[in-house]
């Protein structure tokens, strides 16, 4: 495997570099260089042909000995993050060679690349993990980037799969990790949702997934809860530092559920609580149902919906209740009022198309 390093990188690894395999396939190659962030030794590392890549974190002098195998396991980290297939994965370190041979950069355009590549790790650098080294929450975010050449635009991580297919015909390349869930909306009558999404996906997405499925529209403060009143972050403490106060003295958890990643909790907790609006409190069984891999790429999937969701402000389960009841009875001096409120929210009852389509689109965004 041919890594093209910075001087800079040279120099702090004590290495003279080999000279660069001319016509060298870029699948087979990568670049990398030597950041500082937190006053902590970074090494980022890039992917030629498509742009993806990782970062080792707070490298020390001791790992300075091991920095092949270390190179190796990140890139192995970030394939399989990719949901690229853990034998696929092997086929390819080892048929881009297992040792791994340092030159400098290639040229002006590989610099480039890297540079771009950098600046999107410094971005995300407020959520890295001061005990982690490979950094395995940021590489969903760090690799969903989208690239400009001209008036042609592609995902990056759209440009790996389509190299692994390329150098892998007829293979299943593609390996991604789905659950399904049963998500339950405790209410007077029945609110259901069975949902089929992406292992990987970071808690701050679940939440968007959340709010999709039940129409709220993220007007209010949420949060995920091992049970109610016992939030994440205290039941996982070493994303702790990630959440913040916030100006009314609460506890703000939004900046650890953008690295935080749903299989992290699962892992833990098989079942656990989503709660939207503390004033109202919806609040939301999570359940996990089963786990496959599915060989192409799906976004989530609403399997099956029962009950149609409360609108926005209604007053909580007992409002919900007392407008349904009222909405029965044409006859009374009230029911006017309440339709016509009812019609200003923008609330509509569950329609499953809509609901997939809005799904679909939100997970193109990403």
């Amino acid at each position: 495997m041919q890594i093209g390093c910075t001087q800079k990188l040279l120099t702090y690894l004590n290495r003279e570099p080999e000279a660069v395999e001319e016509g060298m396939d870029a699948f087979y190659s990568w670049s990398a260089t030597l950041l500082t962030i937190r006053r902590r030794k970074t090494i980022a590392v890039v992917h030629d042909a498509s742009r993806c890549g990782f970062v080792l974190y707070g490298v020390t002098a001791k790992q300075l000995k091991q920095m092949d195998q270390l190179l190796i396991e990140g890139i192995r980290r970030m394939l399989e993050a990719e949901c690229i297939a853990s034998e696929v994965v092997q086929e390819y370190l080892q048929g881009g060679g297992l040792a791994i041979r340092y030159t400098k950069t290639q040229n002006r355009s590989a610099v480039a690349l890297l540079n771009q590549f950098t600046r999107r790790v410094e971005q995300f650098a407020e959520g890295f993990d001061g005990e982690e080294l490979f950094q395995p929450h940021i590489l969903l975010r760090l690799n969903n980037y989208v690239l400009s050449a001209g008036k042609e635009y592609s995902l990056t991580r759209e440009l790996l799969r389509d190299g692994f297919a390329a150098h892998y015909p007829n293979r299943t390349v593609f390996l991604c990790p789905m659950v399904t869930l049963d998500v339950r909306l405790h209410l007077h009558s029945p609110c259901y949702r069975r949902i089929r999404i992406p292992l990987r996906q970071s808690l701050s997405d679940f939440h968007q997934t959340l709010q999709i499925l039940f129409g709220w529209k993220d007007y209010h403060l949420h949060s995920f809860e091992l049970e109610p009143d016992l939030p994440l972050d205290i039941t996982m403490p070493e994303y702790a530092s990630l959440a913040s106060m916030d100006d009314w003295g609460m506890c703000d958890t939004e900046p650890m559920e953008r690295w935080l990643l749903l299989s992290e909790v699962l892992e833990r907790y098989p079942h656990f609580w989503y709660i939207y609006d503390m004033g109202d409190r919806w609040e939301h069984e999570i359940t996990l149902v089963s786990q496959e891999n599915m060989t192409d790429f799906s976004g989530p999937q609403c399997i099956l919906a029962l009950g149609d969701a409360p609108p926005e402000d209604v007053g909580g389960p007992d409002g919900y209740a007392e407008l349904l009841e009222l909405l029965q009875h044409p006859e009374d001096p009230e029911y006017l009022a309440a339709k016509q409120w009812l019609e200003g929210t923008g609330w509509k009852p569950l329609d499953m198309e809509q609901l997939q389509n809005t799904l679909n689109w939100r997970s193109n965004l990403r």
